[in-house]
């Protein structure tokens, strides 16, 4: 790959990172509360990568086999 196409990405990451540590640094303790709001949070993202994969994998896959 030429340097001019993979300027950008490396670009954006190598200014990203300091950018998340700095507002990392900003943050204060939170206090968490166990609820069930909490867990469904956390499992939603998860089931609906599972669910992107198996699309991509079983359908469109197929479609862009040379």
């Amino acid at each position: 790959m030429p340097w001019n196409r993979a300027m950008a990405p490396v670009l954006v990451t190598l200014i990203s990172i300091p950018m998340v540590f700095a507002n990392a640094w900003k943050v204060t303790e939170v206090q968490t509360i166990n609820s069930k709001i909490n867990q469904k949070v956390y499992l939603m993202p998860v089931a609906l990568l599972i669910l992107l994969l198996l699309v991509l994998q079983l359908i469109l896959a197929k479609g862009m086999e040379m």
